[in-house]
C-alpha cells in the first residue's frame, strides 16, 4: 500500500513585492518540484482573512503544499536555491517554515483536488498522552461536521514525521463564502471538540488560502524492477 505524505512550507510575505515573490517561487520552486520524481502535486496558495477565527497575530501567510509517495521520498527538498537577487523575496523564503507530515486518513481516495478555490488548514499540536482522543473526535466527530457544510468537498488528516505531536487537516472548499457561513461556524463548536480545544490542544491554528497555482507531478510510485 503506498504510504502518501505531504511536504508543506508557510512564508510570511510582510515587508515584500508580494506578487513578484510568488512569480519567482512558481518558476525557481515549485515547477522544478513537482517535476520530481514521486511528486503527484504542487500547490501554492496566498494567504486569506478569516472572518470566523482571525489569525492571533493579524498575518496572512502563503502556502505550498507538495503530495509525496513514499517510494521516492529520497527527493533533496532542501537543495540549495539560488538567490533572487531581492533581498526581501529571498529573507521571505529562507526564514519560512518547512514541516513533513504522513497521510492519516482522507475522504477521497485515490486523490484528485476537486476544483476548489479555497484550501483551509487545520494545525494542531497536542501531547503524546492525548493523541488517541483528539484522533478519535476528529474521525469520528468533526469530519463528518466539517462536510456537512455547504461547500466543503474533502478532508484529510496528517501526522507530522519527525514531530507526531504536530497535526494538519486540509479541507478542500469550493468557494471563501463557504468558510464563514453559518454551518461553518456550528461546525467549529461542540461539547466534546470545545472541551479537547481547551484542555488537551497545546495550539492551534485555522488558515484560510486561495489556491493560485497547482502543477501536477511525476508518476505515483516507481515501477517494480524488471519490469
Amino acid at each position: 500500500m503506498i504510504q502518501r505524505h505531504i511536504w508543506i512550507e508557510l512564508f510570511d510575505l510582510k515587508g515584500c513585492d508580494r506578487q513578484a515573490w510568488r512569480d519567482w517561487y512558481d518558476q525557481t520552486i515549485l515547477v522544478p518540484r513537482a517535476r520530481q520524481r514521486g511528486v503527484t502535486l504542487a500547490r501554492r496558495g496566498s494567504g486569506l482573512a478569516d472572518r470566523l477565527v482571525p489569525a492571533a497575530s493579524g498575518e496572512e501567510l502563503e502556502i505550498a503544499v507538495y503530495e509525496v509517495v513514499d517510494a521516492d521520498r529520497t527527493i533533496d527538498w532542501v537543495r540549495e536555491v539560488d538567490a533572487s537577487g531581492d533581498a526581501a523575496i529571498d529573507s521571505a523564503f529562507r526564514d519560512g517554515s518547512r514541516r513533513s507530515y504522513r497521510q492519516l486518513s482522507s475522504t477521497l481516495e485515490p486523490y484528485e483536488p476537486p476544483g476548489s478555490e479555497i484550501l483551509h488548514g487545520g494545525f494542531f499540536e497536542v501531547l503524546a498522552e492525548h493523541h488517541a482522543e483528539f484522533n478519535a473526535w476528529y474521525e469520528q466527530e468533526h469530519i463528518a461536521e466539517q462536510l456537512r457544510v455547504p461547500g466543503y468537498l474533502s478532508v484529510r488528516r496528517f501526522q507530522g514525521e519527525p514531530d507526531p505531536d504536530r497535526f494538519v487537516a486540509l479541507y478542500d472548499v469550493a468557494t471563501l463564502e463557504s468558510t464563514y457561513s453559518a454551518e461553518a461556524s456550528a461546525a467549529l463548536s461542540s461539547p466534546w471538540g470545545d472541551r479537547l480545544r481547551t484542555t488537551l490542544v497545546t495550539s492551534r491554528a485555522r488558515r484560510l488560502f486561495r489556491v493560485e497555482r497547482l502543477e501536477r507531478g511525476a508518476t505515483l510510485a516507481r515501477k517494480p524492477r524488471g519490469r
